[in-house]
């Protein structure tokens, strides 16, 4: 292979590896862009929820319905799935269970691993778990 010719492969590669290497650094940008806004929205559900108790306790008016949870809990739910589909889950439990709480006891809440303060500590381990690399 004379010099020119290897020089021209060389370029070429070198192209195709920094394209890879663009390629590659974008999809990781759009992917820590999307479990951002995962763990945004778990942790406004959280917050929102633990707001809605405190004001129910103190029998104070609360602006949030439980339909504003449930919503609250199934955008966390829709931005978790691929990232942590268990979390995910639990999510879609919680939306359920603010949609009509009566149907809900300690037992069934325990199982489903949706107590809020068990959400709360998963929520915190959360960033930890996506962007440890």
């Amino acid at each position: 292979m004379d010099p020119a010719s290897f020089i021209t492969g060389l370029k070429e590669a070198i192209k195709w590896v920094l394209a890879v290497g663009d390629y590659l650094q974008t999809a990781k940008t759009k992917a820590d862009e999307a479990h951002s806004h995962a763990i945004v929205a778990l942790n406004e559900a959280c917050v929102a929820t633990r707001a809605h108790l405190a004001e129910l306790r103190e029998q104070h008016r609360n602006p949030l319905t439980n339909r504003d949870l449930a919503n609250l809990w199934l955008a966390a739910h829709h931005g978790l799935m691929q990232l942590n589909p268990d979390l995910a889950e639990r999510c879609r439990f919680k939306a359920d269970y603010w949609s009509d709480p009566v149907i809900w006891n300690d037992a069934k809440i325990d199982a489903a691993k949706i107590g809020l303060d068990e959400l709360v500590a998963a929520s915190a381990k959360l960033p930890r778990e996506c962007f440890a690399s």
